[in-house]
């Protein structure tokens, strides 16, 4: 099913923070996993979500929140082609300064990355505040940031009972993801741990897909064949770091994930159309020590 999407993004740039709101059918997610440097609420409003954290995929379904605070790697993706809402809410770590005095607020965040399961009366009110603060921001008044900083502390710190963080028992097992789900996070993976040796028993094993059956549909799904597609991303950061350090060719090829620098060599010029040292020369000369 292809996905049919509609957002709604406010930004407010007096006090730094913005809510967006996402509806769509379909199947939509992240490339790859990704850091802000600012606390991020991400709350399914509807729908099923797979929220995928540190190499381990959580199941997310409907009244359930995620607080990110700033440097957590992340990556959420669709479960599987349904009707999704969802609402993102971005602010940096200094937000609440002054805010309560005497109060570090930043002391209130250190509980890390949590996953909240909200129930039905909450669920209405959270909505309520994601809602009016668009309403808020449009005030004109001196009471405007007074208003809208009440309403994002109101909605972290009373209404998702943050203090009372749960085991996360929500583990999805691999073999109950959708091939779409599953390729979109083998390619994840791969992205991040390219320069380790993987291999299809490697991927086989970590996502509960038979080598044979990765082989024959990894193209289909992720664009590339799985050699093409960890070649293309070792040799793209072989490419960056010749042409930014004075590292030796062996050492550039160890760092990127190949065994020998001969294999290095030989799929360089495959990719590339030239020699690392062919590349070497042609690049302009922006080497740092």
């Amino acid at each position: 099913m292809e996905a049919k999407s509609v957002e709604m993004k406010l930004e407010d740039r007096e006090i730094d923070f913005f809510v967006v709101k996402q509806v769509f059918d379909g199947m939509v997610g992240m490339e790859k996993e990704h850091i802000h440097n600012y606390y991020e609420v991400f709350y399914v409003s509807k729908g099923e979500r797979v929220f995928y954290q540190n190499g381990i995929p959580y199941k997310l379904s409907s009244n359930q929140l995620v607080i990110i605070p700033p440097g957590y790697s992340h990556l959420t993706i669709s479960l599987k082609p349904a009707k999704q809402v969802l609402y993102f809410l971005g602010f940096p770590d200094d937000f609440f300064d002054e805010f309560i005095p005497g109060v570090d607020t930043r002391e209130l965040f250190s509980f890390g990355e949590i996953i909240v399961d909200i129930n039905e009366n909450e669920s209405e009110y959270i909505t309520h505040v994601f809602d009016i603060l668009e309403t808020i921001s449009e005030d004109n008044n001196h009471l405007r940031v007074i208003k809208l900083k009440s309403a994002i502390f109101d909605l972290i710190f009373n209404h998702t009972k943050y203090d009372k963080k749960t085991d996360i028992d929500i583990y999805v097992s691999p073999g109950k993801l959708s091939s779409q789900v599953k390729y979109m996070m083998m390619s994840s993976y791969i992205k991040k741990n390219f320069n380790q040796k993987i291999t299809l028993d490697t991927l086989a094993n970590k996502f509960d897909v038979s080598k044979c059956e990765i082989s024959r549909n990894f193209k289909k799904y992720v664009g590339a064949s799985f050699v093409e597609y960890i070649n293309t991303i070792r040799v793209a950061e072989a490419q960056s770091l010749i042409s930014c350090t004075n590292s030796s060719f062996v050492d550039i090829a160890i760092s990127v994930g190949f065994e020998s620098l001969s294999r290095f060599g030989k799929v360089f010029k495959q990719i590339s159309s030239m020699t690392p040292s062919e590349y070497k020369k042609q690049i302009k000369p922006t080497k740092k020590n």
